[in-house]
């Protein structure tokens, strides 16, 4: 189950990533 909290780590950790 993705909650929505987990949705909101994943799109953080997207936009870190894409920053570098």
């Amino acid at each position: 189950m993705l909650t929505h909290k987990t949705r909101i780590q994943v799109t953080v950790q997207l936009i870190l990533i894409q920053k570098h």
